[in-house]
């Protein structure tokens, strides 16, 4: 064998073409191990974070339905046959799943929808203005509460005037206290306040 320069640069020069050829597959292969390896590590950083979303999803989601049980049983509400917390909690947060805890637009406008419910009944009861074209009936006024709550998950029953008052008036009181607690940070988007004094007590 003959390791002087002449012999290594006689080999290079008859086997030129192998070896550019070596070299080639060689640069090629560490392409491709360098973009299988991002690729893995994409996956692993992907799945991670799909796993921490789903694993805050869930722990919100039980924060969540505790603290309706609770707030319903100081407001003397019965949150098992009264209120569904999970259609409710889907309702203020359909993207929690990816992370996202913010009130959707959605529950926003309708928590503002019962808020225009109780201020129309207000209105008209009172009679302070005689552009109102609604007369207040108590049978009506709890159709239109009753309807504007079971869009976010609670069910209350009509009741005798005064009955009716006071579920309504838990009911108000639970909406604002879950708002108050669960929006992160008031701002214009934040759902109005409910509970108030109202006329027609």
């Amino acid at each position: 064998m003959c390791f002087s320069s002449i012999c290594i640069d006689n080999f290079k020069e008859r086997f030129r073409g192998g070896i550019s050829i070596l070299e080639d597959g060689f640069s090629l292969l560490s392409l491709f191990a360098i973009i299988f390896g991002s690729v893995v590590a994409l996956s692993t950083y992907y799945q991670s974070v799909k796993s921490t979303a789903l694993a805050g999803h869930i722990n919100h989601l039980e924060l969540f339905q505790s603290y309706v049980e609770k707030e319903s049983a100081k407001f003397g509400i019965d949150s098992v046959k009264s209120i569904d917390t999970f259609f409710w909690y889907r309702k203020m947060f359909p993207k929690s799943r990816l992370g996202d805890t913010k009130f959707s637009k959605d529950y926003i406008n309708l928590v503002a929808a019962i808020k225009c419910e109780i201020e129309l009944s207000d209105r008209a009861f009172s009679q302070k203005e005689k552009s109102i074209k609604y007369t207040f009936t108590h049978p009506d006024h709890q159709r239109r509460v009753i309807a504007a709550l079971q869009k976010i998950g609670i069910s209350i029953t009509r009741l005798s005037p005064n009955e009716f008052f006071e579920i309504e008036s838990a009911a108000l009181r639970l909406l604002d206290s879950v708002n108050l607690t669960f929006e992160s940070g008031f701002s214009r988007n934040s759902p109005p306040l409910l509970y108030s004094k109202r006329a027609y007590s």
